[in-house]
């Protein structure tokens, strides 16, 4: 919508300027037609051209022209990397939700767990054939352990992506008030 309202602006602005242009050759030529047809009946051939304002030729137009279009490029380009981060700080988020998820399912388990450990212990007191599989089931508490090494990881990870999102935030603002 904003970049619609931007093009816009610009071509009102060079529409408005070559309607001035065209009012000025107007205003000469209306001035100097007298004098054009003095000279023409004189048997001067070759009416005089339209000069333009400093400032105001079609070359400037036109250099005027690719200046807004590269700082339109530019300004693209710094929203579209701003937005490509952002998308990354949402995957973030919701790979903290999923990981919180599990890791508050796994605590909510580690009761039953423990009746089951208590269970294996008294199993493999009792030198039970199949104490090889019970035994297996104490990977659990190591689960537990990676989940909230991987937790506090991405927590680290989340705070220093929003702390950098912040400090880009600022330092844009900076830049449009320079």
């Amino acid at each position: 919508m904003k970049q619609g309202q931007t093009i816009q602006k610009r071509l009102a602005k060079s529409v408005g300027m070559l309607m001035e242009l065209d009012d000025m050759k107007v205003q000469t030529w209306g001035d100097r037609s007298s004098s054009v047809q003095s000279e023409d009946s004189a048997g001067c051939q070759q009416p005089m051209a339209y000069k333009p304002p400093e400032g105001k030729t079609l070359s400037d137009i036109e250099k005027s022209w690719a200046v807004l279009e590269r700082a339109e490029h530019e300004r693209e380009r710094a929203l579209q990397e701003a937005l490509l981060r952002l998308e990354n700080l949402e995957q973030l988020a919701q790979n903290r939700r999923r990981l919180e998820a599990l890791s508050t399912d796994a605590l909510a388990r580690e009761p039953r767990f423990a009746a089951l450990r208590d269970m294996a212990k008294t199993i493999e007191r009792g030198n039970y054939h199949s104490k090889e599989q019970i035994m297996e089931s104490h990977r659990w508490k190591d689960l537990l352990q990676q989940l909230q090494e991987q937790r506090g990881l991405l927590g680290n990870v989340v705070e220093s992506l929003s702390i950098l999102r912040d400090i880009e935030l600022v330092s844009q603002d900076l830049k449009e008030l320079q």
